[in-house]
């Protein structure tokens, strides 16, 4: 799938900065962000704008203020929404592979786990980092604070890890958006924090949140897209792929397929063309000239299809294939 993330994530992030009285429409049209970002029921959005907009926000404030909004954010509105989605954890390990679960559904695609680490644990993302995306070190950055909120908000403590491993060849920039008595490892093939076994064998006690229990619509608040995504993608390059068509394909009616798409934001049309961008870019990154993914996704010209993969992703496919050449 197209890599995308719930757009709550943004909407908070830009939030808190018109708090600070910081004019966010230039970093809303440079992050790649659509001009309607405020728009009142939540979406997906492309995961490179969220990171794109992290790296604008250190840009504005600095390290000391840009950590301190995102703090902010994480504790206000990320972590409660997350932890009003979990249920019946009686340790702090089983909080942790549910809020992993639950973050995944957010964030499709992503690569996060929770894994031994010698006598511990360690709590890790995996971002691919081909060197060239600049917003990869505040991704890094945003993806930590997230691991070390969450772990503070389910043990009720101040929990700070002593050991930090990062993928990026340098930590200079990273250092300074934390406490000084962490040690950082460079250079790791995962980010990620290391968890003392005690820590994790701990009780939680978090308070469960009253769910619709609609069988039609139960649990569908922040996986629909993933789902709905996951089950459609093999059949999306159907000669006569439709709404009808795909409504039959996940055994419900168009009515209700419309209406959970409209509950994210996100019209039929726009599910089909961020698949067929997805199996693009799957191909353009595996080495296909452009000219070969255009006809095989269904363009009837390269020019055609380069417009409409700009659209969606941002950028040129001419610029995916030169990578991997």
């Amino acid at each position: 799938m197209f890599p995308v993330v719930y757009s709550d994530y943004a909407t908070s992030i830009l939030s808190h900065l018109k708090q600070q009285g910081i004019d966010v429409s230039d970093m809303v049209a440079a992050s790649g962000l659509p001009s309607d970002y405020q728009q009142t029921e939540s979406t997906f959005l492309p995961l490179r704008a969220l990171f794109r907009l992290l790296e604008l926000t250190y840009q504005e404030l600095g390290e000391e203020k840009g950590t301190s909004i995102i703090r902010r954010v994480l504790r206000t509105q990320i972590v409660p929404a997350l932890l009003a989605e979990l249920n019946n954890c009686e340790t702090v390990e089983q909080a942790v592979r549910n809020l992993i679960l639950l973050i995944q559904a957010q964030i499709p695609q992503s690569q996060i786990s929770l894994s031994r680490y010698g006598e511990n644990f360690i709590f890790t993302r995996y971002k691919a980092n081909t060197g060239e995306d600049s917003a990869f070190i505040w991704s890094e950055v945003f993806s930590l604070w997230t691991m070390v909120e969450l772990i503070q908000a389910v043990t009720q403590s101040k929990w700070l890890p002593k050991q930090v491993h990062i993928q990026s060849q340098s930590c200079s920039d990273v250092i300074g958006c934390f406490p000084h008595q962490i040690q950082f490892i460079q250079a790791r093939e995962t980010s990620g924090v290391v968890i003392e076994s005690a820590m994790l064998s701990q009780p939680v006690s978090i308070s469960n949140t009253q769910r619709d229990e609609d069988e039609e619509d139960y649990g569908m608040h922040y996986n629909v897209i993933s789902q709905t995504y996951s089950a459609l993608r093999p059949y999306v390059l159907e000669l006569k792929f439709d709404l009808e068509r795909a409504a039959q394909i996940i055994e419900v009616s168009k009515r209700t397929l419309q209406r959970r798409l409209s509950q994210h934001g996100i019209t039929f049309r726009q599910l089909r063309d961020n698949l067929i961008a997805d199996i693009a870019l799957e191909q353009l990154q595996k080495g296909e000239a452009v000219s070969r993914v255009a006809v095989n996704v269904g363009f009837a010209s390269v020019s055609q299809f380069s417009r409409s993969f700009k659209r969606i992703t941002g950028l040129a496919p001419s610029r995916i294939a030169l990578r991997h050449i």
